[in-house]
């Protein structure tokens, strides 16, 4: 069987499932983050992940780009809290598959993590920095 154009379909469960298994390979510690079970958290990012020295980074996840979907979706509310934390100094971003600069947050090669994310949210236009 060949892989259909543009490759085969990537749930935003399975895109979640992959970020995870990144940071769990890099010693980070990944907490799942749902609204439904945390009380006034609308927009709360999926995933709470803290690495080996300490660093906490919240990530909102997506599925990957694709020609239906260009960069994913992001809700009212998630991107409200998102700005909110990244004007406070908090570790965020959306990532919408585990390329690059997302490898780049998981090794953390000595660069500075908001740095990190705001190239990973290049792209979107309501992000503030």
């Amino acid at each position: 069987m060949s892989c259909p154009p543009g490759g085969w379909p990537v749930t935003e469960a399975q895109a979640e499932r992959a970020v995870v298994e990144l940071f769990r390979l890099y010693g980070w510690e990944v907490n799942v983050m749902r609204e439904d079970i945390h009380a006034g958290s609308t927009g709360i990012p999926d995933l709470m992940c803290v690495s080996p020295h300490g660093l906490v980074l919240f990530i909102e996840c997506k599925r990957p780009a694709s020609s239906r979907n260009p960069r994913g979706r992001v809700r009212k509310a998630q991107r409200e809290r998102l700005i909110e934390w990244r004007r406070r100094g908090v570790a965020c971003c959306v990532a919408d598959g585990v390329g690059g600069t997302l490898q780049d947050l998981a090794w953390m090669q000595g660069r500075d993590v908001l740095v990190c994310c705001d190239d990973l949210m290049a792209g979107y236009d309501w992000w503030p920095a």
